[in-house]
């Protein structure tokens, strides 16, 4: 092992890191500090000592201010966690005792020194500036150019060091700490061991890459990959899942990762740690999808976010689609649907409209901008002129639905139309902020789309609802491929009971009944009946036969299929 040398005096290094609402002090508060302080390199080697004592504070914000969403969900951190919290120039009488003798790091240190800068200043007696601290992002530009990202999570997986998916600074100081030690190593090799020389050498000009990056999975391993579909999964350094994937062909998806010099930073990211990967090889496609889904759940890897649990609650409703229940029964036979779907609006939007009101601007979603005058007036004017009468019954309406669902499928998707479909019928502040001008007003022909929308988008999650209850103890039958032997899989409560190549029995184990099917769906088999439903899309689009034989004993193939795939 190299002969380590100090290269600071005293022999003291404080790894700091901090959290906030903003990107500078100017814009934003301190919302958590955390520190560890590094014994000498004299008394303990850096390859065998353990994890640093960390001492992290929350930081009570200024009054009348609040966490935003954002840095919430970022960090985990939220307001009813900051009470009782210490104010910032508490925080930084401690902070600066700790710094008195030691030499700080960060692994961005230009972001930590402004903040630590700004918190001196505002700390009685603690001084006008932090001591410059040292950075290990520059280091790693420096010490490890082949590396596709100098972020602290990139580096960290690089060297070793896992990093949890929430952004916390006692988990940042960790990983840091670790970082720090396996350079201290590194720049002895290359004879950096005082601080001097260590100053020079951050001072130094950046090495240029050129060529493929340097990746901790040999290179061997992936181009042994089979060309068969599967699933695989990318692991750290330290065991845990980094991210699971679905691929027609292995070789080719695994491979395409580390084979493209530019790529997203996400990706790049997500490479710069990957030492070792599995893969489990599937005889379809879709089986792969299936499987990749249930991967996902099980170990819910922080690089994949499609498919991970999201929070999802379904609901049954009355035959006027209100007085949600969370389970079926006589009364409430219709779902399940996601609790915020726009199919829960139409009996009273039908009863509204039919009385001559308007509707709520807050439950419809239309109050993400303000209103022209008389807009909602006038627009649920032309709405019902378009598909109210006196004789319109709910079953009228949900047919309306289904035309204009069909309408708007070969029409441009508006982003206030996307942000509400992905979002049921939450009001779409958001994303409209980020492309409307704030003078905007919401116009009469708006609000007649918004009301469409919500029609079409009613209609449809009602359609799914009772495609997916037959769905789930269905028998496929398609090809593979256009000289592919028949693939069979028969499906019982989302699980893949059985599967065959070959032309079938004619004999079907008999399903559940209508009312066990409909209670048997939760949200994980929702959302696995969403995949499913996909795959079926791909096939039924590229023109190979698929058949779906539902339990009822109907089979529905060919155009008829492939117009109830987009309907639902």
């Amino acid at each position: 092992m190299v002969n380590e040398v100090s290269i600071v005096k005293p022999d003291l290094v404080l790894v700091v890191d901090c959290q906030t609402t903003g990107s500078s002090p100017e814009t934003g508060h301190l919302l958590e500090v955390a520190w560890a302080l590094l014994v000498p390199s004299s008394e303990c080697s850096s390859r065998s000592i353990g994890e640093p004592e960390v001492f992290s504070f929350l930081v009570a914000l200024p009054e009348g201010e609040e966490v935003p969403r954002r840095i919430s969900r970022i960090t985990g951190i939220t307001d009813d966690m900051l009470r009782g919290a210490p104010a910032a120039t508490e925080v930084g009488h401690l902070l600066a005792a700790w710094v008195k003798d030691a030499m700080p790091v960060a692994h961005f240190a230009a972001f930590e020194q402004r903040w630590f800068d700004s918190l001196m200043r505002m700390t009685p007696g603690a001084g006008d500036r932090f001591p410059k601290i040292v950075c290990t992002r520059e280091l790693a530009r420096r010490l490890y150019p082949g590396l596709p990202r100098k972020g602290l999570r990139a580096v960290a997986g690089y060297l070793g060091h896992s990093l949890r998916e929430r952004r916390r600074a006692a988990d940042h100081v960790r990983a840091t700490a670790g970082i720090w030690r396996r350079m201290l190593s590194d720049l002895g090799d290359i004879g950096v061991r005082t601080s001097g020389e260590l100053e020079a050498f951050i001072s130094s000009s950046v090495p240029v890459h050129e060529g493929s990056w340097d990746y901790l999975l040999p290179r061997e391993k992936r181009l042994s990959l089979p060309v068969s579909p599967g699933t695989y999964r990318f692991y750290a350094a330290d065991g845990r899942i980094l991210y699971a994937g679905t691929a027609r062909s292995l070789r080719s998806r695994v491979n395409s990762y580390f084979t493209k010099r530019k790529a997203d930073s996400k990706t790049l990211e997500l490479v710069s740690q990957v030492a070792d990967l599995e893969i489990s090889e599937c005889a379809t496609p879709l089986e792969a999808a299936l499987e990749e889904f249930l991967l996902i759940r099980e170990h819910t890897p922080q690089y994949n976010i499609a498919l991970r649990e999201r929070g999802l609650h379904l609901v049954h409703l009355d035959m006027s689609f209100g007085d949600p229940s969370e389970a079926p029964d006589q009364a409430h036979p219709v779902g399940p649907l996601p609790s915020g779907s726009p199919a829960m609006l139409l009996g009273d939007l039908l009863d509204t409209v039919l009385a001559g009101g308007i509707p709520d601007p807050v439950c419809f979603g239309l109050n993400y901008l303000p209103m022209a005058d008389g807009a909602l007036e006038e627009g649920t004017s032309l709405f019902r002129e378009e598909y109210i009468s006196a004789e319109t019954t709910l079953r009228d309406l949900l047919r309306s639905g289904t035309e204009v669902w069909l309408r708007r499928a070969v029409e441009e998707e508006e982003p206030d139309q996307k942000h509400a479909e992905d979002n049921g019928i939450a009001p779409v502040v958001d994303a409209l902020e980020e492309v409307r001008e704030p003078s905007t007003l919401i116009s009469a022909d708006r609000v007649l789309r918004n009301l469409e929308w919500v029609l079409a988008a009613g209609a449809r999650d009602l359609r799914t609802a009772a495609w997916f209850r037959l769905l789930g103890w269905s028998h496929l039958y398609w090809r593979p491929h256009p000289d592919s032997s028949l693939r069979r899989l028969a499906v019982s409560g989302g699980t893949l009971c059985g599967r065959w190549f070959g032309e079938p029995e004619e004999t079907h184990p008999a399903a559940p009944g209508r009312w066990e099917r409909q209670a048997a769906i939760d949200p994980d088999l929702y959302d696995l009946l969403r995949v499913l439903q996909s795959e079926l899309r791909r096939i039924s689009s590229s023109g190979l036969p698929l058949r779906v034989m539902l339990p009822t004993g109907r089979t529905i193939e060919g155009e008829g299929l492939g117009r109830l795939l987009s309907l639902v």
